[in-house]
């Protein structure tokens, strides 16, 4: 990445790239890999498409070399996002909800996303690797709750409290 002046005299970034030996990925992180997904999305649904057509990877080479392809990696700071997100066609990018989010036990996932050439000997595959930010929203998925509040088993509902209530005797005089 280099910098330049245009006409206004103002610093503008200008990413540079340059061929090496028929073998370069570039993926560039920038702003647009943050989103904001509600707790209510369903399982299934694609919440991300940013890395397709020429927002995503981009490789100079001919052939299965300059093919891209898109997986999830691994990521140790938050090992969540691996199964709650998922890319079932890999040549796509698109992101889809493995499993349900809930904003009352994590809010932000850092989703590892790694572009691969398809270089035929898998020791000669080129990589890229940026990162999505899921920020999930909360959503309407709890009840009022009466407090004190002792939940029931694993669930968010309470335990039904109850009250004694007594009824005074009455006698005549």
């Amino acid at each position: 990445v280099e910098t330049e002046a245009d006409v206004d005299g103002r610093m503008e970034a200008v990413e540079i790239m340059m061929k090496f030996d028929e073998r370069f990925i570039s993926m560039s992180p920038n702003d647009e890999n943050v989103i904001n997904e509600s707790q209510l999305t369903p399982v299934g649904t694609t919440i991300f498409t940013g890395f397709s057509g020429n927002r995503g990877a981009t490789d100079i080479d001919d052939g299965p070399n300059g093919q891209i392809e898109y997986v999830i990696q691994y990521n140790p700071g938050d090992p969540t996002s691996n199964r709650t997100f998922d890319i079932p066609l890999t040549l796509s990018g698109a992101i889809v909800l493995r499993e349900r989010l809930n904003y009352e036990e994590k809010s932000r996932y850092f989703v590892i996303v790694q572009a691969n050439d398809r270089a035929q000997n898998l020791g000669e595959r080129r990589t890229s690797t940026s990162t999505l930010t899921v920020d999930v929203l909360d959503g309407d998925d709890l009840g009022p709750m009466f407090l004190p509040c002792i939940l029931v088993f694993n669930t968010r509902d309470c335990r039904p409290l109850t009250y004694q209530a007594s009824l005074p005797e009455l006698t005549d005089p």
